[in-house]
């Protein structure tokens, strides 16, 4: 009898018959967890636009600062969106306003991933409770055969405290999870993000509302490019260089004037122009030169292709979450941190496996550790 058979039936001795999760917390469970996307998704987008808003404020606050009252319009505007998206220095909280209830709605949404979070634990929990519980029917059995009344009573007394946690843990779960499924069905799906995004909307209705009361008073001056402004100033400039050099041949042909009056310049001496610059060569093999604007077009060679790495074959490989003490003799003592081979995966939560640490060999929660190796794959689950 090889090795996997012998584990095998010793599953089915052990943990044969055991209790499973049920269909309708598992359906349950996983639509909940579905929500946690839709909520990081919505706290990114009021992340995105309160770092915005405190953007905004603070160059509201540097023009402000600039302006040193030379214009009256534009001090206004600055000063009101300052104020608006405005924070406290001490504690970088923000004043009543837009950007305040943008700022309560993250913290409306931290809360409920924390919640998730939260009673993702609780989960595995109640899968310990009903190991634990399997475990304990099991004994109750074994000593049922074996007419050891004494022990038998005693684990039946421990086997209904164990059914007790187990249940009310269980009923907790069922009540939250419903509840927020109810909810998220609400408002065409969105119900979980529902009031996070109707803060979001009164946030932003407020800023701009506010903004355009500011506004009010003042004409909008139809400018939608700056291109024309900046050929002008170019312009300009280049006027002010062209009367600059007037200015110095004309101060250059009178210093030349009084030069030839005063005979101080010799005969037929000229004064050369300068030569222009001649194109920067490129030298070749043959020893002839090209220029570099005619080097620009060549094409580069096309880069190496690097082989995949091999895909390698083995057992799953699970690395240990929590330590596990053997409550039998054929079940395997984990540490933090073991690496394990699994063997075999069972439903109802119970693995075999060999500890690479020990050596040893046996059965182990699965829910104790968590896969690090598939088939040479990463796992996308996590913890098991």
């Amino acid at each position: 009898m090889n090795l996997g058979t012998k584990l095998t039936l010793l599953k089915q001795r052990v943990i044969g018959g055991g209790e499973q999760e049920p269909d309708e917390l598992k359906t349950l469970r996983k639509k909940v967890q579905r929500f946690v996307p839709d909520l990081k998704k919505v706290n990114k987008g009021l992340t995105s636009w309160l770092d915005g808003a405190r953007a905004l404020g603070i160059a509201s606050e540097h023009m402000s600062s600039a302006m040193q009252g030379s214009d009256v319009e534009l001090q206004t505007i600055a000063d009101a969106v300052a104020k608006e998206l405005h924070t406290d220095n001490n504690d970088n909280t923000w004043t009543p306003g837009a950007a305040s209830l943008c700022s309560s709605a993250i913290a409306s949404i931290n809360k409920k991933l924390k919640m998730i979070e939260g009673l993702k634990s609780k989960v595995e929990l109640l899968d310990n409770l009903r190991l634990q519980k399997n475990r304990q029917k099991r004994k109750v059995i074994d000593f049922e055969k074996k007419n050891d009344a004494e022990s038998m009573a005693k684990l039946k007394r421990e086997l209904e405290t164990t059914r007790g946690q187990h249940d009310e843990l269980y009923n907790e779960l069922m009540a939250k999870f419903q509840y927020l499924v109810t909810i998220a069905e609400e408002k065409g799906g969105v119900g979980i993000v529902q009031t996070e995004l109707t803060a979001f909307k009164h946030s932003q209705l407020m800023f701009f509302k506010n903004c355009a009361k500011t506004c009010e008073a003042y004409e909008v001056t139809n400018i939608t490019s700056l291109d024309d402004e900046w050929l002008k100033f170019e312009m300009r400039m280049e006027q002010k260089v062209i009367e600059r050099g007037k200015q110095e041949s004309k101060s250059f042909q009178s210093d030349r004037n009084l030069e030839k009056d005063l005979n101080l310049n010799d005969a037929g001496n000229t004064i050369a122009e300068p030569a222009a610059f001649p194109p920067t060569p490129t030298s070749n093999t043959d020893g002839s030169t090209r220029s570099i604007a005619e080097l620009k077009g060549r094409p580069l060679p096309p880069a190496p292709v690097a082989a995949p790495p091999p895909r390698k074959e083995s057992m799953p490989i699970a690395r240990a979450l929590y330590a596990y003490a053997p409550q039998s003799p054929d079940e395997l003592a984990l540490s933090y941190g073991d690496m394990i081979t699994v063997t075999e995966q069972n439903d109802d939560g119970w693995w075999s496996g060999a500890n690479q640490t020990t050596g040893a060999s046996g059965l182990f929660p699965g829910n104790y550790c968590e896969i690090v190796d598939d088939y040479g794959e990463d796992e996308d689950d996590g913890a098991c």
